[in-house]
């Protein structure tokens, strides 16, 4: 487990390394007929600002998360946040212009450096990471149980390998000796073996690790295991007073953000208006009912994007795609179609972060299906949340259980700096048009 803790410390610190030195050869690349020590230093301290704001992003995005991935998708991720790391740059370079330094063609050759640094030391990091391996016994058995070691199998950096063969028969302190076990995970049922108890207690000795199965699964995946938990885990985890100050400085938030983008919505709702009535007979806001919190419903609102009555037309007769305008095309990979949200949010049936609100018609029908599925009423749904932003997709009604487990999650842990991460996480889902 140290080794983890190690390694995460090792990838903080390698990306600041790479920044100074992508900076460092930039000045080089651009000034080597010049004094390079001293230019160093004019661009130490303004750099030193812009690597903190990436940094911040970068993290706030999800890339120092335990359970991310090195594939095309976190690639994908990292370089967008790497973009939105330096428009930001850019900005308070414009904005605080130094008569000592013209930053911002270095800022471009620094950022495109920085890219191709980042991307080969996470590559050499994940293989490194994936040779360190603690071994871990679960204690107990169940779909969730089976879902976490093949969690653990695909993302070998983790640092865990899954220790096999042990039997109920096998003594547990001979077993755990003789495979080098680093960490037992136990399941709920086994915490009640009061002889199990006395056998692991044994087993601190051995410097053997210990750790609570839905708190594990939780720490690694950012779900909660809804079929393993009981009611008492929510008297326990989801008191609501708990969160009076983040509630209160949440809406704060959700309204001052709203002003602000009522404003650009204002100014085109004239132009959208427009090319909906144009394309298409019908009302321009789609208003459908939609279960809130604590289970108020309330209209949701958004652009038409689909043919007036769309939803009253039998599947055979028109498919999804076929019910779509050819403005709504537009509307929905700009996001445009989602700016009537901001009215509930001004309103406060929804916040721009929380569980996706559903219709009241798959409330009902998932309530008697997925446990505890009422559970997610607990907070203003949100324009996009911990699910949208974690799965590849979000629509499917098979997926409700999955998509419940993040918003227990994002309902336990709810703070300013998980609503940011979100947020975060949400622009390089806008900008590749996915998720929808």
């Amino acid at each position: 487990m140290r080794s983890r803790t190690v390694l995460n410390i090792l990838l903080l610190f390698g990306d600041i390394l790479l920044f100074y030195l992508a900076l460092y050869l930039t000045i080089l690349v651009r000034y080597e007929d010049l004094d390079v020590s001293r230019l160093w230093r004019l661009h130490l301290a303004p750099f030193t600002g812009v690597f903190l704001i990436w940094l911040f992003v970068l993290a706030a995005g999800g890339m120092y998360e335990k359970r991310t991935q090195w594939n095309l998708r976190s690639l994908d991720r990292m370089l967008r946040l790497l973009g939105l790391g330096g428009i930001i740059a850019l900005i308070i370079f414009y904005a605080f212009q130094s008569p000592r330094i013209t930053p911002k063609t270095n800022l471009v050759i620094d950022l495109a450096l920085t890219a191709i640094f980042l991307v080969g030391w996470r590559y050499l990091f994940y293989h490194l990471a994936s040779q360190l391996r603690n071994k871990i016994l679960f204690l107990g058995t169940g779909p969730e149980v089976d879902e976490l070691k093949a969690f653990i199998k695909e993302r070998p950096h983790l640092g865990f390998t899954v220790a096999q063969g042990y039997q109920n028969n096998t003594p547990l302190e001979e077993y755990a000796v003789r495979e080098d076990i680093d960490l037992v995970v136990i399941s709920e049922d086994h915490m009640r073996d009061p002889a199990l108890i006395k056998t692991l207690y044994k087993l601190i000795s051995q410097n053997v690790g210990f750790a609570d199965f839905p708190a594990f699964y939780e720490e690694l995946t950012g779900k909660v295991p809804v079929s393993i938990i009981s009611e008492a885990w929510f008297l326990e985890n989801l008191t609501e007073n708990k969160k009076q100050f983040v509630d209160g400085s949440k809406r704060f938030i959700d309204i001052v953000l709203a002003v602000i983008l009522l404003i650009p919505a204002v100014a085109i709702l004239p132009f959208v208006a427009f090319l909906i009535k144009l394309d298409s007979p019908g009302p321009i806001f789609f208003r459908q009912k939609r279960v809130g919190q604590r289970g108020l419903v309330f209209d949701f609102i958004k652009f038409r994007s689909m043919i007036n009555n769309a939803e009253r037309m039998s599947a055979h007769k028109a498919g999804a795609e076929e019910r779509v305008t050819r403005i709504g095309r537009l509307l929905r990979k700009s996001y445009i179609d989602e700016l009537g949200q901001i009215i509930n949010v001004l309103k406060g049936e929804m916040s721009f972060i929380g569980p996706r609100p559903e219709r009241p018609e798959f409330v009902e029908v998932l309530d008697k299906k997925v446990p505890f599925y009422r559970m997610r009423l607990l907070v203003r749904p949100g324009i996009t949340g911990l699910a949208q932003v974690s799965m590849d997709y979000d629509a499917s009604v098979e997926d409700a259980q999955e998509k419940l487990q993040y918003d227990l999650y994002y309902i336990k842990n709810r703070s300013l700096l998980l609503d940011l991460s979100i947020m975060l996480k949400t622009i390089p889902t806008i900008l590749s048009r996915s998720g929808r």
